[in-house]
């Protein structure tokens, strides 16, 4: 569908052009109508049709007025004029203005259909060249930008685009370092007129940019724009200085060795000349590959240790002997790093922890610049601080029920005070309620009681002890306390269970002695 605009001064005449054609069958919708060149100009600026039907004739403004306003405003909707007079001083004046075409009154609706689809046709094939051009000019950046040979090879190119004002002779370039998606790139490309083409290289973008607007500037507005899209951020280099052509594959295959400085680089945004001399002074810090493992086994001690200081200190370190490798190496011993802590801590059986350890992973594989490394590694870190938090929290708790038990079974006898359990462990009275409870299922009361009756049974077997001196030698001082609590948890009173067990040795004794 194509929008189109009717500007009429006249109403009734407005109305019937807009009532009387069938839009719909043309392909034009939606059909905005006003009654002045002026209003117009603002249904322009609002709407943006696609092609706009005006008298000539109007008061105030007349449609040629409107025609040009449209056209200083850098406007390219087809215009087209609704006249009454067929004279060559009109039609030169509408040619003037880049009219696309007019109508004749009184218009027929077959004629208006005829010059309805002549501008649809013009319209095709205005954005069918466009996509050509688009198409072509693209292929001529790829090659002048990742081919030896391409300015040879484009020549003919350049100088077709250079004659048509598509192209300038000169460009600046701007490089971004991250890893970013094409439909991010797309993006900023739409909101940013300047920047004639991007190539995408491995977490590369080389931006060209038209040369009247400062390179600096420009290298500040796509460092703002991607950065939000990359963990930790990106950086970006200039070139100070605007790039013939024939230049373009020695400045990008630069900027491609320049990746490993800006990988290391505190500092993000550079102008490549200072960018390339502080990588000529990097490569003397290059470092040789030397063996890890003891770094690794610090770490993993202080992991063992439970010490986060330790931990964070020797990380710190391992990260500074990493500075200055190549990329490839840098990530193999993060990942080396990662597998050890993982292995020591057995965190890939457990599914809690199987998604983040790759996501941690990945993020050190595609990483482009060494802060993500070092906030992956800080990640896989804080994970085992709560991971070490929780098996430490795991022993204090089993220690304390531990110590707990232990004294109920050799204090039964006294009254257990829960304050005084919890003290001994070193943690709170309701810690200790809660964690005995989950790890015996029973209270410290319940427990205390069972472990008393179940001593008490013992002492009820033999015959010369009395029942109320029994419940004293458990620790129930008040006899009728002690028949209420064995009854309660047996069933019977101590007596009869005395009885019971009583009756049952003197059969087995019986029927030993009739056997004998």
């Amino acid at each position: 569908m194509y929008s189109i605009l009717l500007v009429e001064d006249e109403e009734l005449e407005l109305e019937t052009l807009r009532d009387y054609i069938d839009w719909e069958s043309l392909e034009c919708s939606p059909v905005y109508a006003v009654h002045s060149a002026r209003r117009a100009l603002e249904v322009i600026l609002e709407q943006k049709p696609d092609i706009v039907i005006t008298d000539i004739q109007m008061p105030g403004m007349t449609g040629l007025e409107l025609a040009e306003k449209i056209r200083e405003m850098g406007m390219q909707q087809k215009i087209v004029f609704l006249t009454g007079y067929d004279r060559y001083d009109y039609v030169k004046k509408a040619m003037s203005v880049e009219a696309t075409d007019y109508i004749l009154k009184p218009f027929t609706e077959e004629s208006i259909g005829q010059v309805i689809t002549r501008v649809k046709e013009k319209i095709k094939k205005e954005q069918w060249m466009q996509q050509s051009i688009s198409s072509a000019q693209k292929m001529m950046f790829e090659r002048l930008c990742c081919h030896r040979d391409g300015y040879s090879e484009t020549y003919g190119w350049i100088q077709q685009f250079s004659e048509s004002q598509i192209l300038e002779e000169t460009l600046h370039v701007i490089a971004v370092y991250g890893s970013f998606t094409r439909e991010q790139c797309r993006e900023f490309l739409k909101k940013n007129k300047v920047i004639l083409h991007y190539i995408v290289f491995d977490r590369l973008i080389v931006c060209l940019v038209r040369n009247f607007v400062s390179s600096k500037d420009m290298a500040l507005r796509v460092q703002n724009y991607f950065q939000t899209y990359c963990v930790a951020g990106c950086s970006v280099v200039y070139l100070h200085n605007a790039v013939p052509l024939e230049k373009l594959y020695v400045v990008c295959q630069e900027l491609q060795e320049l990746f490993l400085p800006m990988f290391y680089s505190e500092i993000r945004i550079w102008e490549m000349r200072e960018a390339l001399d502080m990588a000529s002074s990097m490569e003397k810090k290059q470092k040789d590959y030397y063996d890890r493992e003891e770094e690794i086994r610090q770490i993993q001690q202080g992991l063992l240790c439970y010490s986060r200081e330790r931990v964070m200190e020797e990380l710190e370190n391992y990260l500074k002997s990493l500075l200055y490798l190549s990329y490839s190496q840098t990530v193999f011993y993060s990942l080396e790093l990662c597998k050890s802590i993982e292995d020591l801590y057995c965190l890939r059986k457990s599914e809690e922890w199987e998604i983040e350890l790759k996501e941690i992973e990945n993020s050190i594989v595609q990483s482009c610049h060494f802060e993500e490394i070092r906030l992956a590694l800080y990640r896989l870190f804080d994970i085992l601080t709560i991971k070490s938090g929780e098996s430490r929290k795991d022993q204090v708790a089993e220690q304390a029920v531990s110590q707990a038990k232990k004294y109920i079974k050799d204090h039964y006898r006294e009254a257990v005070i829960v304050e005084e359990l919890a003290q001994k462990a070193g943690i709170s009275t309701n810690y200790l309620r809660t964690i005995f409870k989950e790890r015996t299922g029973a209270t410290i009361y319940d427990y205390t009681t069972h472990v008393r009756l179940e001593m008490a049974k013992e002492l009820l077997t033999d015959e010369t002890q009395k029942v109320k001196d029994v419940g004293a030698m458990v620790g129930y001082e008040n006899s009728a306390h002690f028949v209420s609590i064995f009854r309660k948890k047996f069933g019977m009173t101590p007596n009869e269970y005395r009885r019971i067990i009583l009756e049952g040795k003197n059969m087995v004794q019986k029927r030993n002695g009739k056997n004998t």
